[in-house]
């Protein structure tokens, strides 16, 4: 209502000589007669009443007149907002000015409705909202008990209906107060709900808009008007209109949260040294500590010590060791903390992060390690969330976050950064308020061998051939000597600087027949069948030759150390193994064996291992077949027919052969022939043209093995040293060792082990 209205109104009612705030009730009658006393002239006594007056009657009196009081209705709605006349929405009355109203929350003002007139008023009640937000909803309330809370003997008044005797009494569709009595006042309530969406800084209001009805004909002492109130209360100051009061706005402004979130709370409940007792001042970081990313504020994994996390500003960063297992995926479980930094008890909301690597998963726990309880967010989802933080304090709780098993079929890839998104209960949205940020260092390692970018080629497996007996070099891609050099990349792909252990001995084990390769070691079969250790030696290039040139540090177990291989980069290695000169080939009966050289690298820090099992060592043949002859005479008598005409015999010849296979492998088909050549022949021999044979026999010496096969003049193998031609028809004997499965005959699958040897004598009668 206009204020100078209001007054105007005031100052009728003064005018017309009311005593009461009202002024004389509407409809009273105003009468007046005037009497005079006086001396009877004609008795010169006082003048008397006329006989039969009633006792007290005035000796003379008037007639009577008569004035009725109009009716003048009013009203006003208190408190008045504190602006000028009119609404003023951003001028609220100070104490219904509220700040850090939530959204989704009840408010409640109590506003009195009082008669200023002189007639009983029923006031019809509306909303004006604001011109830039909307209340939906707004109801009103008889305030019964002026409690300024709705009670249970308040009478509800919703505009929205349905509308009964009770909160519409005057039936004109509006709900309204009731017949209020001149200087009487009813308390009122309007309650409205700030909506669930309110962005935060956002102001909202109402104001409770009056327009009265009253009964023109209401005299003094009738019944309370009800339905009869239906005429319109005009302006008082001009007699038209409406007469409306609705400068009464009420204004909140909705909560804006203040939260940070970062790091462990040293000094909180859940961090490694709680202050007890009572909200923090805020995070407070660990003492500290040294970590693979350096010295920085440190704290163990609360599941597993062996884990470090650092603290490195608003960041922590965890560096786990690798663990003995390959299956089961690993974790590491974070604390971090919340401060309320806003003004009003809050609680928090824990978000997915977005953007994990596949395989990796992020859940909440309070401090202590226990589930959080699940809260349904504005978004109709149920989340995580750390409830009752005070003003001012700070809370700590967990992220555990599970990843693949870095030693596993599908490693994850480092860093793994998890970004944790906070969002206060206090607001209408689900958009992060705060973050804070954890990110992993797994230690991933690829080592194998070497290529020309960041990281390792599983295939193809090279194969390095070597010739034993020769010198052992350093020069790589060199077929020619005795040594096997592989390049190998240690690949850091993990978070953090490290070095690697790589697998060798001090002390060489001693190998037997049924040792097998091991890593950092060679199984070499040598000549004569028996096995050894090569142990495998690690080198760096330092001049960039694509050599190498510089022998490794070891440790005392004679493990070799390389350098600190910085994270996202490779150290190139080089592998060396020298072959013994008495090595066996890797190659039998046409099918190459080749060696393995299985390598094993672990992180001096993190303890990761890998391996690469697939260089392999060939080692060529090399060598001859060795063969000598002797005779007992160097001359010998033919045979003759003496003066008695007998025939006598020749001497004989006896031949020692040794054959010996000088190669490094075994040799198959190998087949000793004597017969006699052609005289172009390199190896002249006239044996059997010149003497008969008379017997053969082989003497077979280990490893060489088998069983002894002759054969004479090409015909079929046979086991008897005899043969079943004539003696002096003779002209070829071969000898060969049966060594595959027993078929009396001399074929590929029959061999002769390097080393092995057989002597064979053949004697023959000179002619």
């Amino acid at each position: 209502m206009n204020v100078n209205q209001k007054v105007l109104a005031l100052m009728v009612a003064l005018a017309a000589g009311v005593a009461g705030a009202a002024g004389t009730t509407a409809g009273t009658v105003i009468q007046n007669t005037a009497s005079a006393t006086y001396t009877d002239p004609s008795t010169n006594l006082p003048a008397v009443p006329a006989a039969g007056s009633p006792a007290g009657t005035p000796p003379a009196v008037s007639n009577t007149v008569s004035t009725t009081v109009n009716a003048v209705p009013n009203f006003t709605i208190t408190p008045n907002d504190a602006g000028a006349a009119g609404p003023s929405q951003d001028q609220p009355y100070a104490p219904y000015d509220k700040a850090g109203v939530l959204p989704g929350s009840q408010q409640v003002f109590q506003y009195t409705v009082t008669n200023t007139g002189n007639t009983p008023v029923t006031v019809n009640l509306s909303t004006l909202n604001r011109s830039d937000t909307t209340v939906a909803g707004v109801k009103y309330y008889i305030d019964a008990d002026n409690s300024g809370t709705i009670t249970a003997g308040d009478t509800l008044l919703d505009p929205a209906g349905p509308f009964t005797a009770t909160n519409d009494t005057n039936g004109d569709g509006t709900v309204d107060t009731g017949s209020i009595a001149p200087d009487a006042n009813v308390k009122i309530l309007q309650v409205y709900t700030v909506p669930t969406i309110a962005a935060a800084s956002t102001y909202y209001g109402a104001d409770p808009v009056g327009n009265a009805k009253y009964d023109p004909a209401y005299k003094p002492g009738n019944a309370t008007p009800t339905t009869s109130s239906t005429t319109v209360v005009p302006d008082p100051t001009s007699g038209t209109g409406n007469l409306t009061d609705n400068d009464n706005f009420n204004r909140v402004l909705v909560y804006t949260p203040t939260v940070s979130a970062g790091p462990i709370d040293d000094n909180s409940t859940g961090g490694t040294t709680p202050v007890a007792g009572g909200p923090t001042d805020g995070q407070t970081n660990p003492a500290s500590g040294t970590t693979p990313g350096g010295t920085q504020p440190t704290y163990n994994d609360p599941t597993n010590p062996a884990i470090k996390i650092g603290v490195s500003g608003g960041v922590q960063k965890a560096y786990p060791p690798a663990d003995t297992e390959t299956v089961n995926a690993d974790k590491v479980t974070f604390i971090n903390s919340i401060t309320n930094g806003g003004s009003a008890t809050d609680s928090f909301f824990l978000l997915p992060p977005a953007g994990l690597p596949a395989g990796v998963t992020v859940a909440y726990l309070d401090a202590a390690g226990n589930a959080l309880p699940l809260v349904t967010n504005t978004d109709g989802v149920a989340y995580p969330q750390v409830q009752n933080v005070a003003p001012g304090q700070t809370v700590n709780f967990r992220v555990v976050v599970t990843y693949p098993d870095t030693d596993g079929a599908t490693p994850p890839t480092s860093p793994i950064n998890v970004i944790v998104p906070l969002d206060s209960a206090s607001d209408a949205n689900v958009t992060p308020d705060a973050t804070t940020t954890d990110i992993i260092y797994p230690p991933v390692l690829q080592f194998g061998d070497s290529t020309t970018g960041v990281g390792t080629a599983p295939a193809p497996a090279p194969d390095q051939l070597v010739s034993p007996g020769t010198l052992p070099t350093l020069v790589s891609n060199n077929n020619a000597d005795s040594t096997a050099i592989f390049p190998m990349d240690l690949a850091n792909v993990g978070g953090y600087d490290e070095s690697y252990r790589l697998t060798s001995y001090t002390t060489v084990p001693t190998a037997t027949a049924t040792s097998v390769p091991q890593a950092g070691l060679v199984l070499v079969t040598l000549n004569d069948g028996t096995k050894v250790y090569v142990p495998i030696k690690y080198y760096t290039d330092t001049n960039a030759d694509g050599n190498p040139d510089f022998l490794l540090p070891t440790d005392a177990s004679g493990n070799y150390i390389s350098p600190v291989v910085p994270a996202g980069t490779e150290q190139k290695i080089y592998a060396v193994i020298n072959l013994p000169p008495n090595a066996a080939s890797t190659n039998a009966n046409g099918t190459n064996t080749p060696l393995l050289a299985y390598q094993t690298a672990t992180g001096t820090v993190s303890g990761i291992v890998r391996s690469d099992n697939n260089d392999t060592i060939s080692i060529a043949p090399v060598g001859t077949i060795a063969i000598t002859k002797t005779v007992d005479k160097p001359t010998a008598k033919p045979s003759y027919v003496n003066t008695a005409g007998v025939t006598i015999p020749g001497e004989d010849l006896t031949y020692t052969i040794v054959a010996k296979n000088g190669f490094n492998a075994a040799v198959k088909n190998f087949i000793l022939k004597e017969t006699d050549s052609t005289p172009t022949s390199v190896t002249a021999t006239n044996v059997f043209a010149n003497s008969v044979f008379k017997s053969v026999s082989v003497a077979v010496a280990a490893p060489a093995t088998g069983t002894v096969l002759y054969r004479f003049n090409g015909g079929a193998w046979q086991t008897s040293a005899v043969p079943t031609i004539a003696l002096n028809t003779v002209n070829s004997v071969e000898i060969g060792l049966d060594t595959a499965a027993p078929n009396n005959a001399i074929d590929a699958n029959d061999t002769i082990v390097s080393g092995g040897q057989f002597t064979v004598t053949l004697v023959t009668t000179v002619k």
